[in-house]
Formats: C-alpha cells, structure tokens, sequence
C-alpha cells in the first residue's frame, strides 16, 4: 500500500505527522487503529496518548486479536513460549514481570529473526537506514521502519547510570538492573506488545538459519 493510495491526500499527509508523533510519544504504528482515530490522538500530550492506548487495548476483542497475532507470528517462533507467559501474567494484572521479557523478544525478533548484526549504535542506526531505504518514499512499510525507527532510538537512548533515571522505558536501564520496576506501568507493557505487533506486520527479507541466529552477539549499550 502506498500513503499516496488514499482517497484524502490531505488525510495522507496528516497521517504521516500522526504516526511521526506516536512514535516520538512511545508508540510505533498500531496495525489495527484507524486512520481517523490515530490523527486524533496524535494531536494530545504524552500522557493522554498513553491513556488512550490503553483504553483501545482494553477492547476484548482488539486484545485477543493481538494476542492471537503474536502467538502465531512465524518471525516471533522462537519467543512463543515466553510470549505465551507475558500474555498470561499481563492479564492476570502483573504488567511488571513482563517488561524485561519484552524488550528481549522485542530484540531478538528485529534483529535475530533477521539475521541482523545489531551489536552498538552505529549498527542500529545503519540497519535501520537499509531498511527504509527499501522501500518507496510513499510506501506504508516506509512509514512503518521510520516508525520502529524513532521509537528503538529512544528506547536505546544513552543514559549514564549515575544521573537521574529516564522519563521513557530505556532499555539499557532495565536490561542492566538500573531502573525502578515501581516506575513502570501497564501503558509501558502495552507499548511493547504495539512495537512487536508493529514488527511482526513488516516482511522477514532474509531470516536467518535457527543455529546462526543463536550464534549471534548479543546487543551492548551503545
């Protein structure tokens, strides 16, 4: 699909701005809210985006759709098991245990799955860089890499560990013992669940052998 293939060129543009916005607030591009509603969200604070997140994954039927998506996603196999597990401790209301768990999966299905070299920032800039470049400049997928783009810059943000803790889910905070569990919220959660299903919805171009993907480095806090 190509942005400039809707009826409303205006509404493309503005759609384009929405999902820039979303993204810079936490939230990549949620594969099942319409146009219309991301625009309008888009256009509040951080905080009221969070609570409007998370009252549209509270719809039932939206929730089952993600959880069934994720679970059934072929570039998030190797994760289902610990998915299965975030899923049932996410609604069983303990959000906390499932965010470490989810920046792991988030990881290792960009970049293992991919068969990716994602080891410090530079990498990461550059194997973002290949993968929007792929695509046409009026392109959905486009939009959606610029997304996951922006919102891996600020979950990757460097933070020297001496000052004062980040205002937005860093992952080498959490991953490292840095940061506070009690700070986390359910909004926090539900922005990783939206980054994987974001994920899952952009095409594996060369996956990896199972074996060469388990030999691959873990990523530093570049």
């Amino acid at each position: 699909m190509r942005l400039t293939d809707l009826t409303d060129l205006e509404l493309a543009k503005t759609l384009e701005e929405a999902v820039k916005r979303l993204a810079k607030s936490g939230w990549t591009l949620p594969m099942y809210m319409t146009m219309e509603l991301m625009v309008e969200i888009a256009q509040c604070t951080d905080d009221e985006i969070d609570e409007h997140f998370a009252e549209f994954y509270d719809n039932a039927q939206v929730f089952r759709r993600l959880k069934r998506d994720l679970l059934t996603s072929e570039r998030l196999a190797d994760w289902r098991q610990l998915l299965e597990q975030c899923f049932e401790n996410y609604e069983g209301g303990k959000h906390l245990i499932c965010i470490p768990a989810l920046l792991s999966i988030l990881e290792g299905g960009l970049v293992l799955a991919d068969g990716a070299t994602f080891v410090n920032a530079d990498q990461r800039i550059e194997y973002f860089k290949q993968k929007i470049s792929t695509y046409d400049p009026e392109s959905l997928r486009r939009l959606m890499w610029k997304s996951m783009n922006t919102f891996f810059s600020l979950l990757y943000r460097k933070r020297d560990f001496a000052k004062e803790r980040p205002p937005n889910l860093n992952r080498h905070w959490i991953l490292h013992g840095r940061d506070l569990p009690s700070e986390w919220r359910r909004a926090d959660a539900l922005r990783l669940f939206n980054g994987l299903l974001t994920l899952n919805s952009l095409p594996l171009i060369q996956p990896a052998p199972r074996n060469a993907r388990r030999r691959q480095p873990s990523a530093s806090h570049s």
